[in-house]
């Protein structure tokens, strides 16, 4: 099999070509960059957790008092109250309950 010299210094040229290219490319590496992005859901959830970081807390003898009255059956809870709070409705009724303790 015979070589020809001319095809041969084409490709040794073509290829010499190709290896000056790649040495006098500056080697761009990409930099990961990660990001996060959190939902309007999350950020809801954080803000409600965050107001309830920064409330009042409830005196745990209330609480327990209030428990313990449930599950004796002694404490009823007004509708008419709730509905008016959820409604935001004022009535200006203080009710009480079954111990005449405010509701």
């Amino acid at each position: 099999m015979k070589i020809n010299p001319l095809i041969a210094s084409t490709a040794i040229h073509r290829y010499e070509k190709v290896v000056s290219q790649k040495q006098a490319a500056p080697s761009v590496v990409a930099t990961p960059s990660d990001t996060v992005e959190i939902s309007d859901r999350a950020q809801l959830f954080a803000s409600l957790v965050g107001a309830a970081r920064e409330s009042d807390p409830v005196p745990s003898d209330k609480i327990h008092g209030i428990i313990n009255r449930l599950a004796a059956g002694q404490y009823t809870i007004s509708v008419d109250r709730v509905a008016g709070k959820m409604l935001g409705l004022d009535l200006n009724v203080q009710q009480e309950d079954a111990d005449g303790e405010s509701l």
